[in-house]
């Protein structure tokens, strides 16, 4: 909660620099603490229900898992030994929005083959590899590895919206896949958007208007399209916000109910699982009692 004040107080690009200052700092306290055992990191994967063929997507604090000999390549690769071949492996590969626009606006160009990620060392590893596929999004943009990742990636730049049925999001529901989180609350993913594009007349329009915008893609190609950014008003009861402790407590509610989410250790980072179909169908439930991740009242307010 201190974390989301301070963010709210000193903006994106203060943020962003005292992000790098304390993984700087992370990085060295991990590098003089006792290596982590690959064999006991692969049992808790395994023990969570990662099986091969599976679609993963990955939200990691490496700062929380604790000392890897190979960083972040370790993560990746027991992930793709148990995935295996016809598996796929993924992450959001962000930008911070207010970042983009406004170097839109200073007329400079774009260029998300070099734009420095704010989503962690993983994504940037994944992005990085020559094997794998990212998606068209200014802001929201995945990076994936594996049997699926051109499909997932393919077609996001056809739709204003960030999570609808052609975005990995919605690719990622269409797989059944998995979404796990290593030292990071639940509540802060991108996934929970879907039901906003993907259900027909939501009760909230959480878009502000689209703004056409050029930047260059991943991988080279020049992209002219419309945009939709989330309206700042809204978005401030929004489940990852400072304003959004009620509609986080639903959310969670819905998601132990359903068995769509399962808590872990991973290293020394509290982690969690979630299944993508299970997390939808707690979406629409609550939907279906009146809730949303805006809500703003609590959850005796409405719940059945």
């Amino acid at each position: 909660m201190i974390k989301k004040y301070l963010i709210a107080l000193l903006g994106d690009r203060l943020s962003l620099k005292l992000h790098k200052i304390k993984s700087r700092l992370s990085y060295v306290v991990r590098f003089f603490s006792k290596p982590l055992s690959e064999k006991e990191l692969s049992k808790a994967l395994y023990d969570i229900g990662i099986i091969e063929g599976d679609t993963v997507y990955l939200h990691t604090a490496m700062s929380k898992i604790g000392h890897l000999r190979n960083g972040p390549d370790t993560i990746i690769n027991l992930l793709m030994g148990i995935v295996k071949e016809s598996g796929t492996i993924g992450a959001p590969a962000h930008l911070p929005p207010r970042l983009v626009f406004d170097k839109i606006k200073d007329k400079a160009i774009l260029d998300l083959r070099y734009e420095n990620i704010i989503t962690g060392s993983i994504a940037k590893n994944i992005k990085g590899r020559q094997a794998s596929f990212c998606s068209s999004h200014p802001f929201a943009s995945s990076c994936f590895l594996g049997k699926h990742a051109k499909i997932i990636t393919s077609e996001h730049q056809s739709s204003s919206f960030v999570c609808d049925k052609k975005s990995p999001m919605g690719k990622l529901l269409g797989l059944n896949g998995k979404i796990i989180g290593m030292g990071i609350d639940f509540s802060a993913i991108v996934f929970y958007h879907i039901i906003e594009d993907l259900i027909e007349n939501f009760p909230i329009q959480v878009y502000d208007k689209p703004r056409m915008i050029e930047y260059i893609d991943n991988s080279g190609k020049k992209i002219k399209r419309k945009i939709s950014t989330y309206n700042k008003e809204v978005s401030k009861t929004r489940v990852e916000k400072i304003g959004g402790k009620n509609s986080r407590k639903i959310l969670l509610h819905y998601l132990l109910k359903n068995n769509a989410i399962v808590f872990f250790k991973f290293g020394r980072a509290d982690s969690w699982l979630l299944k993508t179909n299970l997390v939808y169908i707690s979406l629409v439930s609550m939907l279906n009692d009146g809730f949303t991740i805006y809500t703003d009242k609590s959850l005796s307010d409405g719940v059945k």
